[in-house]
């Protein structure tokens, strides 16, 4: 009888057990995607990524993040090179336990990109072209060694049948222009089937997007012809300098001429 009291008051610790557990990784669903979405993103893009808010309902398969936010290089003065304010997504319950999780689609509305050109005459779009690049060599090296291959890819598979990005805008800085402001529209983004039947992992899933928010955006400041206001710019910028080594030396030659004049009156007076 002690016995089966035993295993009886056993069970029901364990189902307490599973409960709680499940509970909590229930409870912190949220912050464990915002965590992941931080993790990857900045290995991705090898800048500061941020997250202000993550809420999944499970129940419904609905999820939204708020105020993700992409940071610039360092070697550029803004302090963000891509602001996504509102990212919904569908999520498929039916699939959310097992591996792939599957989302049926992400909308991402009215994402805010800034293109800089430093004083160096580089854009902050192709540091972090570069970037996903090294981000990618590094992933398929390590992909070819079962041994060296990241733990963390493992835990979890991704398949995405539709993300769309919609209604942005870029701004456009370029150092040589001072304050000078230029803006466009940022082209809609489809991308479908992202991992496909098995899925891939959330770094492919943030090297993917970011690869094609940094392809769109290129062609999309290409058609404000900035090379012409680049020239200006640069040739303003020259003047601006030569007139200011010109102010100097003026003034240097008035200090000579000036001391010289002094002198004179001296001897003319003795």
């Amino acid at each position: 009888m002690k016995t089966k009291q035993g295993v009886f008051i056993s069970l029901i610790l364990i189902m307490v057990i599973i409960i709680f557990a499940l509970f909590y990784v229930l409870s912190s669903l949220d912050s464990l995607v915002a965590a992941a979405i931080e993790k990857y993103g900045s290995d991705v893009t090898q800048t500061k990524v941020k997250v202000s808010s993550v809420k999944i309902t499970l129940k419904s398969g609905e999820g939204t993040v708020r105020g993700l936010d992409i940071g610039n290089p360092p070697e550029f003065s803004s302090g963000s090179a891509f602001s996504l304010d509102n990212i919904t997504m569908k999520i498929d319950t039916h699939a959310i336990t097992k591996n792939p999780v599957v989302i049926d689609e992400i909308l991402i509305r009215a994402p805010h990109a800034v293109y800089e050109i430093n004083k160096s005459g580089v854009s902050n779009i192709d540091v972090l072209k570069k970037n996903v690049r090294r981000y990618q060599k590094k992933r398929k090296s390590s992909a070819e060694s079962s041994t060296d291959r990241r733990t963390d890819d493992k835990k979890v598979s991704l398949v995405i049948r539709r993300l769309v990005i919609e209604n942005g805008h870029i701004d456009v800085k370029i150092f040589a222009l001072g304050e000078k402001e230029m803006s466009t529209k940022i082209p809609r983004i489809q991308l479908t089937n992202i991992g496909r039947e098995k899925g891939v992992s959330p770094g492919e899933v943030a090297e993917q997007v970011m690869t094609a928010l940094v392809k769109t955006v290129g062609p999309a400041v290409a058609k404000l012809n900035i090379e012409q206001y680049l020239g200006k710019g640069f040739e303003e910028a020259g003047k601006k300098a030569q007139e200011e080594v010109e102010r100097k030396i003026n003034e240097s030659l008035d200090s000579v001429t000036q001391g010289a004049g002094d002198s004179v009156k001296k001897l003319l007076s003795k």
